[in-house]
């Protein structure tokens, strides 16, 4: 058994772990994919990806997801073939993830894992002395709708890319929206612009920025770090958001479109809804 620790991906081994993730959602029934980049973690040179082959082929994976810094809480995304399972491959990795996190100072971490593998697995946590202390809903749809044509929104408010003299004005909203450093925003927005599989909407209202949201296209448009600023909120502003950010990305070929959120963000959720998203799976993140 080798266990390899890395920085960045090769096409190669990201192919591979897409193989590894089509097998493990066939026999598990679950839905959310890794992120295969390491560019929103806080520290660019901490090896983020840990990968076990046997024999050449890729039978655990492990991903950390540390965007911020070492006195907060981060995610563990662990992955095994099933056939390799209750191998002690998972237990490998976590002992060189933890190797790694004691180097860059993180000592605070959960395990992301999904309900449907849970209920699968009635006796896992039990046996792990695991417990749920997190849990967000992973919406999908192939089937978006669109904003009325007639809609009194499309008076006020529009959609367009964030562009590089656009950040430091969205990065003070972003900050704001999701209570971290100015720094943290910046870097983060920044990040979003190099890499070429990322769309960066802003919302404007009256041409005025209102909203940022971002869609990774690398298998189908997955959003993240939506927000909308607090005084424009609870108007309608998200589903318009996310209902033309669809159009937009459709128009570019794609078919699918998938996020997650919090399973106690009721407006959040009722916008997904409203926009042509249905709840497909639950996240849930563990803890000792």
């Amino acid at each position: 058994m080798e266990i390899i620790a890395k920085k960045v991906l090769a096409n190669e081994e990201i192919k591979q772990v897409k193989t590894l993730m089509n097998e493990i959602h066939t026999h598990d029934h679950t839905y959310s994919d890794p992120y295969l980049s390491n560019e929103y973690n806080y520290f660019s040179d901490m090896p983020a990806f840990i990968l076990t082959y046997q024999n050449d082929l890729l039978v655990g994976f492990l991903m950390i997801y540390a965007d911020d810094k070492p006195d907060e809480e981060i995610d563990l995304y662990i992955y095994v073939l099933p056939k390799f399972r209750q191998r002690k491959i998972a237990t490998a990795l976590i002992n060189r993830a933890k190797i790694i996190l004691n180097k860059y100072g993180y000592s605070n971490f959960n395990y992301a894992s999904e309900q449907r593998f849970l209920d699968e697995h009635p006796q896992f946590l039990g046996k792990t002395k695991l417990k749920i202390v997190d849990e967000e809903y992973n919406m999908r749809t192939q089937n978006p709708l669109a904003n009325a044509s007639d809609s009194r929104l499309k008076q006020d408010l529009s959609l367009c890319l964030l562009t590089k003299d656009k950040v430091k004005e969205t990065a003070v909203l972003h900050s704001a929206a999701f209570e971290n450093d100015l720094t943290m925003s910046l870097n983060y927005l920044t990040q979003g612009l190099r890499n070429l599989n990322q769309f960066s909407f802003v919302l404007l209202y009256h041409n005025q920025i209102i909203g940022y949201c971002a869609a990774d296209i690398s298998k189908y448009a997955y959003f993240f770090g939506l927000f909308i600023a607090h005084k424009y909120c609870n108007r309608g502003f998200g589903t318009f958001f996310i209902k033309e950010m669809m159009y937009h990305l459709r128009k570019k070929g794609v078919k699918e479109f998938v996020l997650d959120v919090d399973v106690n963000n009721i407006p959040a959720i009722k916008a997904y809804l409203a926009a042509g998203f249905e709840i497909k799976s639950e996240n849930v993140y563990l803890k000792k």
